[in-house]
């Protein structure tokens, strides 16, 4: 099985793809026909690093309870830091005795890959597949579905993306796809940076 399903679904998501240069052609068609295009405050928006809040905002929102990624740090362990520096640091906490603050720690890290990238020696972005049996024969790859696994910190990073992303997409998309993104924008907390 983990010799098949990795075979089965990297063909399966090229199968029948054009060549790469004809993709660009089509993306380029599909680029001068679209008419909503985003304003100067929403490309300076977008163009900006993540911030304090964003990444808190980002973290508060994550799901407990799911499956750790190669490095087995639960989104709880990173929220359980994130909540014990703001309680010790709002308390008057003194400076040597505050927890980690996992906020800016997440902070310095997010920024870095907005401005270098992921460092190809990182397993940042890495993660494992799972596939997930549905329906038939058990004994046919193509009865499952595969899911990957990610680190807490990754998926943190891509929520803070979607977050400072959702409302201009909203500008963007038709209204008749726009209820998706608004079913999925997460719910804004209020701003979480204690100085």
């Amino acid at each position: 099985m983990t010799k098949i399903a990795p075979t089965y679904h990297k063909t399966l998501q090229s199968k029948d793809l054009p060549p790469i240069r004809d993709n660009e052609q089509t993306i380029r068609e599909v680029l001068s026909n679209i008419r909503t295009k985003t304003d100067s405050g929403d490309e300076e928006k977008l163009l900006t690093i993540l911030d304090y809040d964003e990444i808190y905002e980002a973290l508060m929102s994550m799901p407990n309870g799911k499956a750790s990624g190669l490095d087995g740090i639960p989104t709880k362990l990173w929220k359980n830091l994130a909540i014990e520096y703001q309680k010790t640091a709002k308390n008057g906490g003194k400076e040597e005795d505050l927890p980690p603050n996992i906020i800016k720690l997440l902070l310095l890290v997010y920024n870095d890959i907005e401005t270098h990238g992921v460092d190809p020696e990182s397993n940042f972005a890495k993660g494992w597949m799972c596939p997930i049996y549905k329906k038939k024969d058990k004994t046919d790859i193509a009865n499952y579905r595969p899911i990957t696994v990610l680190n807490a910190d990754y998926k943190t990073f891509t929520k803070a993306l979607t977050i400072k992303l959702a409302p201009i997409a909203l500008k963007l998309i038709h209204p008749d796809q726009a209820h998706i993104w608004q079913s999925h924008t997460p719910i804004l907390y209020a701003p979480a940076h204690i100085a």
